[in-house]
């Protein structure tokens, strides 16, 4: 009974033994896993009017990318969960999460 409710708990995470390494100590993950994980993203300017709500944020590291409303940064965009991505945090997590760019037009 124990062993299928942590089951259950679990269900959006991967096999957290298919994932051992350093990254696993990297304050930026967070179990993006279960909603990231072989992510087909858009490379595109940042853009407040497909946001998610007023979610404004890399999905990482919570940098804010509309500081400058007139100048909007470049960002990663996956169209499924509505999440943004900063160019660091893309770089930094690409091989671990499996992702792949696709045209944004």
């Amino acid at each position: 009974m124990e062993e299928t409710k942590k089951k259950k708990e679990k269900w959006w995470l991967p096999d957290q033994e298919q994932f051992k390494g350093t990254w696993r100590e990297d304050w930026r993950i967070m179990g993006q896993e279960g909603y990231l994980l072989n992510k087909q993203l858009q490379y595109r300017k940042f853009s407040r009017e497909i946001c998610f709500e007023d979610f404004t944020q890399c999905e990482f590291c919570w940098n804010v990318f509309d500081k400058d409303p007139a100048h909007p940064e470049n960002a990663y965009y996956d169209p499924i969960s509505k999440v943004w991505i900063c160019e660091e945090c893309y770089h930094d997590f690409l091989e671990h999460f499996n992702w792949t760019v696709i045209d944004n037009s």
